[in-house]
């Protein structure tokens, strides 16, 4: 009867033997006393070794919870190629486990989880069955960072004066409670700092910085992993100055003096108006001169209580302010015996500038005006390095002391300082500066 049977073997290569070597393999089937029967060649080729793959590095840490993965991998050389590829992943330090089996595909997106680390590796399927060996190590590993960036509150914006010292506390907020360090970006105006630690920014602009617009750039990053970091802006508009003083002089019970009317100012000034106010019946008040040769008209109107002084610049061009503008003279009416020290403020004022705009920042220095008529004054100034000085009026030829004491409280003692002769209306005097109160007084003998 017809019938059918197969052979199943092994073999195991000799040592040496290369990947592409042939085998080539036949059978003789005998049945019985009938003539022996071959089967057809069969052949294989042999592969030695495995083939390899890896997952491409990641970058470490990320934010995004997409992990875009890719792996390569190469066959025996010689052999019939990879057919598949299986990826394994450990999630904190876990257990490995197959995340895509048997994929042909080179490239996927793992879905991570905020705070967590992983590791991949690929494990290589050829076509031949040769499976690769497990790695030793993970061929890839990422943290997903589950930090946030800080939050800057809203920061509004400023208008300033120069001269004066700016101060905002910018205030920021992390989601993750990290630490917060501050700083200032490229292009803030110089000379502004902001406190690392606490956000308070700050910053003396100085009169060349008037009317100018400046805009801060505030830094605000965290110490999270990775560190992340807000900006936020804010503007700083610095207005412009008018600045106006009236200068200060002495006179004897009697004498005709005058004092300066100077400026400056940001942008020039071709009008000015201002009311000082000035007591009655202490002086009387004469006609303003000048000799500023910018100075087109000058007119003032004496109201009792107050003068108003008006300029307006010749043929609209802008005020010479290197000279006083103005000499406002006046006369010691001797109205009364008393020495003493008067006065003259600036009530308001009014600018124009070359462009007929009116200046918005006014900077008013009053007048100061010494009489001494029965007693001499004394008035003190502090200078740099905690100096001190004493400017002593007096009339000149007559004989004074100046005496101290520490201490005015109870039975006062007066100690001698000084004793001297005036020989000028105004003599200025250097002081003890080592006692931290001290008391003077100037009697004439």
């Amino acid at each position: 009867p017809n019938g059918e049977g197969f052979v199943q073997f092994s073999v195991t290569p000799s040592s040496g033997v290369t990947t592409g070597t042939r085998l080539t393999e036949k059978a003789t089937i005998v049945f019985e006393n009938l003539p022996p029967i071959d089967t057809p060649s069969v052949f294989n080729t042999l592969q030695v070794g495995t083939p390899s793959s890896y997952v491409n590095p990641l970058a470490s840490p990320v934010l995004d919870t997409n992990i875009n993965l890719s792996w390569v991998g190469v066959g025996v050389p010689g052999g019939n190629g990879i057919a598949s590829y299986s990826i394994y992943v450990s999630q904190n330090g876990g257990s490995y486990t197959a995340w895509l089996s048997n994929t042909t595909a080179l490239q996927a997106t793992y879905p991570g989880t905020p705070g967590s680390t992983y590791a991949f590796f690929s494990i290589a399927l050829d076509n031949s069955g040769g499976v690769q060996p497990v790695p030793g190590a993970p061929d890839a590993t990422v943290y997903v960072s589950s930090n946030l960036p800080p939050n800057i509150s809203a920061i509004s914006n400023a208008v300033i004066t120069p001269d004066g010292t700016f101060k905002r506390k910018i205030i920021a907020t992390d989601p993750n409670g990290d630490r917060l360090t501050y700083s200032l970006g490229s292009g803030s105006p110089a000379g502004a700092v902001i406190n690392p630690t606490n956000g308070l920014f700050s910053w003396h602009p100085g009169r060349a910085n008037a009317e100018t617009t400046n805009f801060v750039t505030v830094n605000v990053i965290d110490n999270g992993y990775p560190a992340l970091n807000t900006n936020g802006m804010f503007k700083i508009v610095v207005t412009d100055y008018l600045d106006i003083s009236l200068g200060s002089t002495n006179i004897q019970s009697g004498e005709t003096n005058s004092i300066p009317l100077n400026i400056q100012s940001s942008g020039g000034v071709t009008n000015l108006t201002l009311t000082v106010a000035v007591p009655q019946n202490l002086f009387t008040f004469g006609t303003p001169t000048t000799t500023n040769v910018s100075v087109g008209s000058l007119n003032v109107q004496n109201l009792g209580t107050n003068i108003v002084i008006a300029l307006a610049s010749a043929s609209g061009q802008g005020f010479d302010t290197n000279n006083p503008l103005a000499l406002v003279s006046f006369a010691d009416n001797m109205s009364n015996s008393v020495s003493q020290v008067v006065v003259l403020p600036i009530l308001s004022a009014t600018g124009l500038k070359p462009d007929g705009t009116t200046y918005v920042n006014y900077v008013l220095h009053s007048g100061n005006v010494v009489i001494v008529r029965d007693k001499p004054v004394i008035q003190p100034l502090f200078g740099t390095n905690h100096t001190r000085t004493l400017t002593l009026y007096g009339k000149p030829g007559a004989n004074y002391e100046l005496q101290y004491s520490t201490n005015l409280s109870g039975a006062i003692t007066w100690l001698p300082a000084l004793d001297y002769t005036q020989t000028n209306p105004v003599i200025l005097q250097s002081v003890d500066t080592n006692n931290p109160t001290i008391f003077y007084r100037l009697l004439q003998k």
